[in-house]
């Protein structure tokens, strides 16, 4: 934009005079620059949905979500099925209720998509309230494999 400036009754041009950049920057460098800017943060405030982008599967009530350290770590997950063991070490509540040790078994997915069943055991250990839970999450062909494995030794002791 020019413009005509007098001083001491000389007229001069007035021109924008904003640096020209004679070495334009790579663009790919102009691109990565832009990429450094950009917020990658999931804001999800307690809701798994935010961070996991499947839907959520018919059996994973919103309570037993799970979010973990990234979206891969996170699950939406069922609630526990719980096989009650008769020999290993349960808890008393309160003189009137026992809770017995037990096998818990849910479904799990995780924020890729992947399927696993979840396996722990729960059991108490003396003068503890709260139960020890020991997790371990197995590929659907690992679990039918246990189910395999406890049907063979069932078989073997000539149990049900």
């Amino acid at each position: 934009m020019s413009e005509n400036k007098t001083i001491d009754g000389v007229e001069y041009a007035v021109v924008d005079s904003t640096p020209v950049e004679l070495d334009p920057p790579d663009p790919a460098l102009v691109r990565w620059r832009e990429l450094t800017h950009r917020y990658h943060g999931i804001d999800h405030f307690g809701d798994v949905e935010k961070v996991i982008k499947l839907p959520r599967p018919p059996w994973a009530p919103p309570n037993n979500d799970f979010i973990g350290t990234s979206p891969a770590n996170s699950y939406y997950r069922s609630n526990w099925v719980h096989v009650a063991s008769r020999r290993s070490r349960g808890r008393d509540l309160d003189g009137e209720t026992l809770v017995p040790a037990s096998v818990c078994v849910r479904t799990k997915i995780d924020g890729d998509g992947i399927p696993t069943i979840g396996v722990a055991t729960r059991k108490y250990a003396d003068n503890d309230p709260l139960p020890d839970i020991a997790e371990i999450s197995l590929y659907p062909s690992e679990a039918a494999d246990l189910i395999n494995a406890l049907r063979a030794a069932v078989d073997l002791i000539g149990g049900a």
